[in-house]
C-alpha cells in the first residue's frame, strides 16, 4: 500500500503540472485573446476549449489526493500503540514544509521588488507580504502549504478521533465538505447572497475529508486493501459514470452564471469523482504501474515540483505573450510547452542541486 501512495504522489504531481498547464491555455485562450485578434466569447465550445475543460476535469483529484496521503502517513508514524501522534513528529512535518516553502516564498518577492524597481511592477506593504505568506496568496498554488499546516497543526486531534471512532469522523468530515461545497452554487449561479464564498480556498474546511480520510485507511490498512480490492471495478465505474457528468454539471453552471471562464471550483459531483478515483488507483494496487519507477520517483520529489512549476510556468507564459503573442493562438501547442517547463525546470534544479556542492541542502530548499 505504502508504494501505491507513493505512486498516487507521482500521479497527482503529474497532474498538478497538467492542471496549471491546462490553466495557462485558458488564459491565452480567454483573457489574452486580444494579443492575436482573437474574441473570447467566440472561443467557448471549440474543441481545443473542451480538451482543457476534459483535462481539468479529469486531475481534479490531485490536491485531495496529495492530502490523503499526508493523512496516511501521520497514522503510519504514530502507530497503534500511542493514543494520538506526537507534537514532536508534528512540529518535524511542519518544519520540512515551512522551509523550502520560505525560500521559494523570497525567490518570488524578490522577483516583484525587481519587477517594481525595474519594470513598472506592483509594491507591497509589509502587512500585504505578512498576509502573502500566511495564506499562501503569493502563488495561486501556494495556497496548499498553509492548509496541509493546519491539518498538520490538527493531526492529534483527528489522530484520536480516527482511533476512537473512526466512522464518526468519516461522516462529519464528508458532511462538512460537502456543506462548504454549497458556498459555491449560489454565486456561480450569479445570486446575490450575502454569506457565499465565505471560507477562502486556503483554509483547511475546504478540503476537510481528505486528510482524515487519509488517516483512517492508515489505521486500517489490511481490511482496506481486501474491501478496496473487492469493489475496485465498482469504484472505476463510478469514476468513468461520473467523469463526463461533472463536466456536464460544470459546463451548465458557468452557462448559467452568465460569465466566460469561469474559475472552476469542486463540486459535489468532485466529490464523489475523487473519493472513486483514489480507491479504485489504490484498490488496483496489484497491478503493476506503466513507468511505476518513473511514478515513485516523481512522488519523492512532489513538493519541490509544487512549489517552482509555478514559478517557472508564469515567467515563461509571459515572456511568450510579450515576445511571441502570436503562439498564444495555437493554445494546444502552448499547453505542451507550459507542461514541459513546469515539470520539466524543477526536475533540472533538483538534479542540479543535487550534482552541485550545495547537495546537503538539497531538502531544506525542496522538501
Amino acid at each position: 500500500m505504502i508504494k501505491r501512495l507513493l505512486a498516487l504522489n507521482g500521479v497527482s504531481a503529474l497532474c498538478v503540472v497538467l492542471f496549471h498547464s491546462e490553466g495557462w491555455g485558458m488564459v491565452a485562450m480567454l483573457a489574452w485573446a486580444d494579443r492575436y485578434g482573437a474574441v473570447p466569447a467566440d472561443q467557448i465550445g471549440t474543441f481545443t476549449y473542451y480538451v482543457f475543460r476534459a483535462i481539468e476535469q479529469l486531475i481534479v483529484f490531485c490536491i485531495p489526493a496529495f492530502l490523503f496521503v499526508s493523512g496516511f502517513f501521520i497514522a503510519f508514524v504514530t502507530g497503534r500503540a500511542h493514543k494520538t501522534v506526537s507534537w514532536r513528529i508534528v512540529g518535524i512535518r511542519i518544519r520540512d514544509l515551512i522551509i523550502p516553502y520560505t525560500i521559494w516564498t523570497l525567490v518570488y518577492w524578490t522577483l516583484f521588488f525587481l519587477e517594481a524597481r525595474f519594470m513598472d511592477g506592483r509594491t507591497f506593504t509589509p502587512g500585504e507580504y505578512v498576509h502573502m505568506f500566511l495564506t499562501g496568496g503569493t502563488d495561486p498554488a501556494y495556497y496548499y502549504v498553509p492548509m496541509l499546516i493546519q491539518f498538520l497543526l490538527l493531526s492529534p486531534l483527528l489522530v484520536y478521533w480516527a482511533k476512537v471512532s473512526p466512522v464518526s469522523l468519516i461522516v462529519v468530515t464528508g458532511i462538512l465538505q460537502l456543506l462548504v461545497q454549497l458556498q459555491y452554487y449560489p454565486s456561480i449561479l450569479g445570486l446575490d447572497i450575502p454569506f457565499t464564498n465565505f471560507i477562502p480556498k486556503w483554509l483547511f474546511m475546504t478540503r476537510i475529508l481528505w486528510f482524515p480520510l487519509g488517516i483512517v485507511v492508515g489505521f486500517h490498512v489490511k481490511p482496506m486493501q481486501v474491501w478496496l480490492a473487492s469493489h475496485k471495478r465498482t469504484f472505476l465505474i463510478t469514476a468513468l459514470i461520473l467523469y463526463p457528468l461533472a463536466i456536464i454539471e460544470w459546463e451548465l453552471i458557468q452557462s448559467f452564471s452568465g460569465q466566460i471562464g469561469l474559475q472552476h471550483q469542486e463540486t459535489f459531483l468532485d466529490t464523489f469523482f475523487t473519493l472513486a478515483v483514489i480507491f479504485a488507483f489504490l484498490g488496483y494496487y496489484q497491478t503493476k504501474l506503466p513507468y511505476a519507477h518513473t511514478l515513485d520517483d516523481l512522488g519523492s520529489k512532489s513538493f519541490g515540483i509544487y512549489l517552482i512549476h509555478t514559478l517557472a510556468m508564469t515567467y515563461t507564459a509571459r515572456l511568450i505573450a510579450v515576445w511571441l503573442p502570436g503562439f498564444l493562438a495555437y493554445q494546444l501547442l502552448f499547453f505542451l510547452v507550459m507542461f514541459v517547463v513546469g515539470l520539466g525546470v524543477p526536475l533540472l534544479l533538483m538534479a542540479l542541486v543535487n550534482r552541485s556542492p550545495v547537495r546537503p541542502f538539497y531538502k531544506y530548499i525542496f522538501g
